[in-house]
């Protein structure tokens, strides 16, 4: 699957290695059953089309860190209980 979208972290393009500046338009392209994805400058394949948003949103992603077999930062506020609660 192919899709153009803005770039939410500067990277480098897959195919000329020229880097691709965050906010830049670029294509990424997603191989099924592969998790890797390949991002290309516009010079590399054309134009953006021109309906492609001006920004970007970055949402922060929460890493799960209990399956790398570690607690969360959080953790002591996690254990605190208010009296009369139970467990």
């Amino acid at each position: 699957m192919q899709t153009w979208t803005r770039a939410a972290w500067a990277c480098r393009c897959g195919r000329c290695g020229e880097v691709i500046k965050t906010g830049e338009a670029l294509l990424e392209i997603q191989i099924p059953k592969v998790k890797a994805r390949l991002r290309r400058c516009e010079a590399c394949e054309g134009p953006a089309p021109p309906d492609l948003p001006d920004h970007v949103e970055v949402g922060h992603a929460r890493l799960d860190l209990t399956r790398l077999g570690l607690l969360p930062l959080e953790w002591p506020a996690l254990t605190i209980r208010e009296p009369g609660e139970e467990g």
